[in-house]
């Protein structure tokens, strides 16, 4: 095959990996701008009693197809890798658990047992839960610049990242994490943390490579 014959059949294979990229991504906007989950997600990083139904909420804004070994109704069914949505989960986990939303004996009123008696008791831990709404809200918007870009979309590499590393680092300044990650993480969200953690100030740690993508890419490249 000559060189021009290469660079025709390569072009025409980019302009038709665009439009499919451009459609694809198209559709998928149109049915993110549809829903109400950022705005519900930002409400809640605000709240400063945060009840159950805020924690529930928070839930729902983490992806349902990931989960844990350790969480007897929330098992993990995503064969991606770890993302922040992972450490949000453990946190999750541990204030359902943890509080069960007790009721607050100064602000309780015997006459009400209204939901709103019952919210995280521990500014520490209402502290750490608006700042990984903020993160996911964040995270969320990163996510959807990197797939605008069809460079980013046919990397085979992924690495953490600052938002990752920060809400580790946010995990970490709790008096009880070490008893959150060793009640609440499973062996894979452990290690995963422990990747991040390893991190020096100034590199980012491979923690996934898509091998199917990569041998598709290769093959593209030697068949031309």
């Amino acid at each position: 095959m000559s060189i021009l014959d290469a660079l025709v059949s390569g072009s025409v294979f980019a302009t038709f990996l665009t439009y499919v990229f451009n459609s694809i991504n198209n559709d998928k906007n149109a049915i993110h701008n549809e829903s109400e989950w950022r705005s519900d997600l930002y409400e809640i990083s605000k709240k400063e009693n945060i009840n159950k139904e805020n924690v529930e909420m928070f839930r729902t804004c983490i992806s349902s197809t990931r989960g844990g070994c350790k969480y007897k109704f929330d098992k993990r069914f995503s064969d991606r890798y770890m993302t922040l949505d992972d450490i949000a989960l453990i946190y999750y986990h541990y204030l359902i658990n943890e509080y069960n939303f007790k009721v607050d004996s100064n602000n309780h009123n015997n006459n009400d047992c209204s939901e709103k008696s019952y919210h995280v008791l521990n500014e520490e831990d209402s502290i750490v839960f608006r700042q990984l709404c903020r993160m996911l809200l964040k995270s969320d918007w990163e996510i959807r610049n990197k797939n605008n870009n069809l460079l980013n979309k046919i990397k085979c590499i992924v690495k953490t990242n600052e938002t990752e590393k920060k809400a580790v680092s946010l995990l970490c300044s709790l008096s009880n994490y070490e008893y959150i990650i060793r009640l609440y993480a499973d062996c894979n969200q452990k290690r995963y943390i422990d990747t991040i953690k390893g991190n020096d100030e100034y590199q980012n740690k491979i923690i996934y490579v898509d091998l199917f993508k990569s041998i598709f890419i290769l093959s593209f490249i030697i068949i031309n």
